[in-house]
């Protein structure tokens, strides 16, 4: 009897057991990832990872790729993605990272600290838009596998989105397959593979099933290439695509009335301003003038009338998202004051200044019109030029009078302005072509000022240096700073998705993508 029911509980823990082993193989599999997700997109994207200049075309990289630190949900810090830990050394001079060691590449190689020291490298040597700050690195010293320390050149108020932001690649496969086809078949840490790419038109990812930090909820990534804006609308209210951004404000009342569609508005850094470019027209160096402009541009008046008050009015640097926003900085719409100060200037009326234009300024004609209409009030005389932003970008690197006296700039920036000072206003850098405001007076104590915002670790300190510069370049201006935009984006009722807030134009973590249907 007691032989029969050792044998009988056997056959109990064997049934129990193999239904266990099949309930849980079920279940992995039911929780494989399922469906399609379509993102239509304005620009291309771009699989040369250490070369890619644009942040837009690094956007599918990103999916395939992982950070050391990637931003938290409210966009205000770094949180750890393929670093688990991080230590910032004495005066800022260095940095301890200490990796995740469960962090493992699409092929089964686990993430080393030999992998951040070739990205960087890479990076350092490449063309791309993160190689100024691979170039303050001035080493990597590795300790093990997964524990190496960061030296750098000079402190950085900015550490954190600076270096953790840095993406990490397999420095074997690299020199496995070599640089053409690594270019062509990217392979990462991320939750998804590449598929396949149509210049141009599409780029499409897979997920990795069990990825070892998070498994997105959908199999394929899709990104449909769609420069034009209403062509996006349309293919959101077909079904065609699930995302897309950004949609203008004059889209937003026609998409809010669907049912299948959410519209969503986040702060992202933003800035339009208009340029002066003194460096080649000397009419621009006249502080009178450069007021004048200032005090005649209704910003109010743009952002209500154009961009249905889904917009707001800018007079400095820094936007609602950045370390150092002061909005007790402003400039009041006068024109009679303009007017004035357009007689007391250098400048001759009816001499035309060339404004120049890309289609990185949204409606950018009615921008530009309303301002040439604004500065003819005042007796300024504006003869306006679209021109290709790639084109406006280039002339701009080499302070080109082609690009004119009053070109129309664009920022997407991040949440510190120190980058785009130093490229804005910068007068006197080692490489490049420094700020086109290099007539002003007190140009050294700008240079100076911009310099100490990028080391002073010390967050109140650094934006008392970052309020000075303001209340210096309000009193003397070096551009005309006019509005900045939120973004606002559009999802069919498939899929939820949360933008980070006050970091870049362009969305991260899109496997953060939820499936509703």
């Amino acid at each position: 009897m007691g032989e029969i029911m050792k044998v009988f509980k056997k056959a109990i823990c064997y049934f129990v057991l193999s239904t266990l082993f099949v309930l849980c193989s079920w279940t992995a599999v039911s929780a494989a990832p399922k469906g399609t997700v379509t993102i239509a997109i304005p620009a291309d994207l771009s699989l040369d990872f250490f070369n890619s200049k644009s942040a837009n075309g690094r956007m599918g990289l990103g999916q395939i790729y992982q950070t050391l630190g990637t931003y938290n949900p409210s966009g205000t810090d770094r949180v750890p993605q393929l670093a688990k830990s991080w230590k910032l050394g004495k005066k800022g001079m260095s940095l301890e990272i200490n990796l995740d060691e469960r962090a493992r590449f699409e092929n089964g190689d686990p993430v080393t600290c030999h992998d951040v020291k070739f990205s960087w490298q890479q990076f350092a040597t490449g063309t791309s838009a993160y190689r100024s700050n691979a170039r303050l690195i001035k080493d990597i010293q590795i300790s093990g596998d997964h524990s190496c320390v960061m030296l750098f050149k000079r402190p950085n108020a900015d550490w954190k989105n600076e270096y953790l932001r840095m993406r990490i690649a397999s420095k074997n496969y690299y020199e496995k397959v070599g640089k053409k086809q690594f270019t062509k078949k990217p392979m990462g840490s991320g939750p998804f593979r590449f598929v396949k790419r149509s210049a141009g038109t599409s780029f499409v990812l897979e997920a990795v099933d069990n990825h070892w930090l998070k498994t997105a909820e959908f199999k394929t990534m899709k990104f449909m290439i769609v420069p034009d804006a209403v062509t996006r609308m349309a293919l959101l209210e077909k079904g065609t695509a699930d995302f897309t951004y950004p949609v203008d404000p004059f889209h937003l009342a026609r998409l809010e009335k669907s049912k299948k569609i959410k519209v969503k508005t986040v702060v992202v850094p933003s800035l339009f301003s208009v340029g002066f470019n003194s460096f080649r027209f000397d009419v621009m160096a006249d502080k009178n003038l450069r007021l004048a402009i200032n005090y005649a541009i209704n910003r109010q008046e743009i952002c209500d009338e154009i961009f249905m008050g889904k917009c707001y009015p800018m007079y400095y640097f820094a936007s609602k998202a950045e370390v150092g926003f002061d909005p007790s900085i402003k400039y009041e719409f006068d024109p009679d004051k303009a007017r004035e100060l357009v007689k007391k200037s250098n400048y001759k009326p009816g001499t035309p200044l060339k404004m120049i234009y890309t289609s990185a300024v949204p409606s950018g004609n009615l921008v530009t019109t309303a301002i040439q209409d604004y500065l003819k009030r005042v007796g300024i005389t504006v003869k306006l030029q679209k021109m290709e932003a790639a084109t406006a970008l280039k002339l701009m690197a080499k302070k080109d009078p082609k690009l004119g006296a009053l070109p129309i700039i664009g920022w997407a920036g991040g949440t510190s302005p120190s980058q785009r000072l130093f490229l804005g206003l910068m007068t006197k850098r080692k490489k490049g072509a420094g700020g086109m405001y290099t007539n002003w007076k007190g140009r050294k104590q700008i240079d100076k000022l911009i310099m100490a915002s990028y080391v002073v670790i010390n967050k109140k300190k650094r934006i008392g240096i970052l309020r000075k510069i303001a209340r210096m370049t309000h009193q003397d201006p070096a551009y005309a700073a006019m509005f900045g935009l939120p973004m606002n984006f559009a999802l069919s009722d498939r899929i939820d998705y949360e933008w980070v807030p006050n970091v870049a134009g362009f969305p991260f973590n899109l496997y953060d993508i939820k499936m509703l249907k």
